[in-house]
């Protein structure tokens, strides 16, 4: 993920754990900040909000449920599986 702009900022990120489930000892999630994870009814997280400084890059690790499949982005009509809003 790649933030671009001159400013830094707060950022969610939103997935289905039945199809992506983000990996717990990933930087990202290690420095989300504190209370903002949701977790749906199995105990998995499915949305947390991250800082990120002005034009930084930073690699997120999701482990797939379905091994079979490719969610490759962008690619064709396929929408992302992991949903990036500005949080701040």
């Amino acid at each position: 993920m790649v933030n671009t702009h001159e400013t830094g900022g707060n950022v969610s990120l939103e997935f289905d754990p039945n199809i992506v489930r983000i990996d717990l000892n990933d930087d990202a999630y290690i420095n989300r900040i504190e209370g903002s994870e949701e977790v749906n009814g199995d105990g998995y997280v499915e949305k947390f909000v991250l800082t990120m400084d002005k034009e930084s890059a930073q690699n997120i690790k999701f482990y797939k449920v379905d091994m079979s499949q490719d969610y490759t982005y962008p690619s064709g009509d396929a929408t992302s599986v992991i949903t990036v809003n500005d949080a701040s």
